[in-house]
């Protein structure tokens, strides 16, 4: 039996949409799962026991087990704190991240026990055009600008998004921005923005990927960012910094044409007790430019999503999990 314990009362959050991944492939393997809320949690692993987020409310879950367990979290820059790597180190028996680049990470910080990546899928379900959803996202004509702003606005680079815009009004670009954020930031007031405020169904947020010409991701830090993931799954084209792990999901042949300069490197929180490291300033000009040529290869990135799918696919998921389960029981034999 496997026990996984995650945000469960928190549908929204990013890490229970993990977990609920990972639960599904965990089942198509056969396995039991048992599931639990990390709220209020009593620190005493089931069986085998994994945490998601391990380090969730900043490692004291964790600090608190009774017993070791197994768990998953990510790395929102280049460096982890030596206070969260110490808790890794004595209190989890492995580590699943979602990118190669956040393994490197953990293991770059000192992390010693075995880190294993299981990388989110794009159910082939998600691919298809095909929606029900009554709602009209697409207001009036121009650049049609997606941007995902849910918390951590320095993370995700607002304020580089806002240089962007600044340099699109510059060079004449008609646009608008699509705005998936509970309001509208003050460095965005004034703009040309459809705000979407509510949590979308399944069906809603994929007629919001398919309003967009663009999906725009200036993010200094993040483990994955299932948002353009999953905007280059429905054929959406994708602009980030060439730099993070969004890169491993970015098609090689578009490479260029879809990640702007970076110039320079900074601290992606002023003061965290995990993520004490740096990730990319995006350059706003390219950034701005790639977003304005993003239509033209639009075609281009709709007959790249088979390499995508089949590599970021739900069985990839299932073989990566199935090795990290091989490997801790043999441990523990």
């Amino acid at each position: 039996m496997i026990e996984v314990v995650y945000p469960k009362s928190h549908p929204e959050n990013s890490f229970a949409i993990l977990a609920k991944m990972y639960i599904e492939a965990m089942r198509d393997l056969g396995l039991e799962v048992v599931e639990a809320d990390i709220e209020g949690w009593s620190g005493r692993p089931a069986g085998s026991s994994v945490l998601i987020p391990f380090l969730y409310k900043e490692g004291r879950v964790a600090s608190s087990l009774r017993g070791k367990a197994g768990g998953m979290d990510l790395a929102d820059s280049d460096g982890i704190s030596r206070m969260a790597v110490d808790i890794i180190n004595s209190a989890a028996i492995f580590l699943a991240v979602p990118s190669q680049n956040n393994k490197f990470v953990y293991v770059k910080s000192g992390v010693r026990i075995p880190v294993h990546v299981w990388y989110p899928y794009v159910d082939p379900s998600w691919a298809s055009a095909k929606l029900n959803c009554d709602e009209e996202f697409k207001r009036g004509g121009g650049l049609h600008i997606l941007y995902f702003l849910l918390h951590s606005g320095r993370r995700k680079g607002l304020d580089l998004l806002a240089e962007a815009l600044k340099e699109l009004e510059r060079m004449g670009v008609n646009y608008t921005l699509l705005l998936r954020s509970p309001s509208v930031p003050s460095e965005l007031a004034g703009r040309n923005v459809v705000h979407v405020g509510r949590w979308l169904d399944k069906e809603c947020l994929k007629a919001l990927y398919l309003s967009a010409d663009v999906v725009a991701l200036p993010s200094r830090g993040g483990g994955f960012e299932l948002n353009a993931f999953e905007a280059l799954a429905l054929g959406v084209p994708v602009v980030a910094p060439r730099f993070g792990p969004w890169t491993e999901y970015i098609p090689p042949r578009l490479f260029f044409q879809l990640t702007a300069q970076v110039a320079g490197m900074e601290r992606v929180y002023e003061n965290n007790p995990i993520h004490v490291g740096q990730g990319p300033r995006v350059d706003p000009k390219d950034f701005a430019a790639k977003l304005a040529a993003a239509p033209q290869i639009a075609g281009e990135v709709r007959r790249e999503r088979g390499w995508l799918l089949e590599r970021f696919s739900k069985e990839s998921l299932k073989r990566s999990i199935y090795q990290t389960l091989l490997l801790l029981k043999a441990v523990e034999e």
